[in-house]
């Protein structure tokens, strides 16, 4: 993902952990973990569960 990150730099890239307290990614339906969530304007767009490639994410970025 570092690699993709790089690439892009114009996305941001925020990382939010699950556990007691932490609700945001419950808000997003997220049940498996890493899972990658594309916002445009707050809306959701995309969304790739447990990527394992680059080229997974390049995909989604690309498509979005």
């Amino acid at each position: 993902m570092q690699e993709v990150l790089i690439e892009h730099s114009a996305l941001s890239h925020i990382k939010v952990y699950d556990g007691k307290g932490k609700r945001l990614g419950r808000a997003f339906r997220v049940k498996l973990w890493p899972t990658l969530i594309l916002l445009r304007d707050g809306q959701e767009v995309a969304r790739l569960v447990r990527p394992l490639l680059a080229d997974e994410v390049r995909q989604l970025v690309a498509h979005s």
